[in-house]
């Protein structure tokens, strides 16, 4: 029907004249398909509004959780670094205890083989001064007996000379005595 109004309003245009009823009706009848086609274009308006919000919204969802996606893999790998260097530390630290410790075994076993050392050589020295003093002892002893035996062999030397030259007087009185005798 809409068309026939407008095919003949388009007749009353070009060729003949509309009655004023005809016209009242095409006027409303414009105005209620330009209602009609404002209220068609509104809604796909709107509709197409819709659709780029809902574009957008899904595209702020997308870039939301790329961000999130983002930043829960930096944090991830922060996290990571940390407990690498956390274990790397550790290992170090790990490390320079058992060396530390080895260190210390080595200065305790070399302490202890140094004392070792150091006691045998002072018994040894010891022991050396003890054999050295008993052989200056039994050097001393020797010449102390030495001495006494020398003056032993002196005085039985002397008596010996002693009782040889009295024997050696007596027999030159004897032989005086007898040579006087004679």
């Amino acid at each position: 029907m809409n068309k026939a109004i407008i095919d003949q309003h388009r007749e009353a245009n070009g060729e003949a004249k509309l009655s004023h009823d005809q016209w009242l009706r095409l006027k409303e009848h414009q105005r209620r398909l330009r209602k009609a086609l404002i209220l068609e274009a509104k809604r796909d308006l709107f509709e197409k509004l819709a659709q780029k919000q809902a574009a957008i919204e899904i595209e702020n969802e997308s870039r939301l959780r790329r961000m999130y996606a983002w930043e829960e893999k930096k944090l991830l790998g922060e996290a990571i670094k940390k407990e690498e260097e956390m274990r790397k530390r550790e290992k170090e630290h790990l490390q320079k205890e058992t060396k530390r410790q080895k260190g210390r075994q080595a200065f305790k076993q070399w302490l202890k083989e140094s004392l070792i050392k150091q006691s045998m050589e002072q018994k040894i020295q010891r022991m050396q001064a003890h054999e050295k003093k008993s052989f200056e002892d039994n050097e001393k002893r020797d010449k102390d007996n030495m001495k006494v035996m020398a003056k032993i062999a002196f005085k039985e030397w002397k008596e010996r000379k002693g009782e040889e030259t009295r024997h050696k007087k007596k027999q030159e009185r004897m032989e005086k005595k007898r040579a006087d005798l004679e």
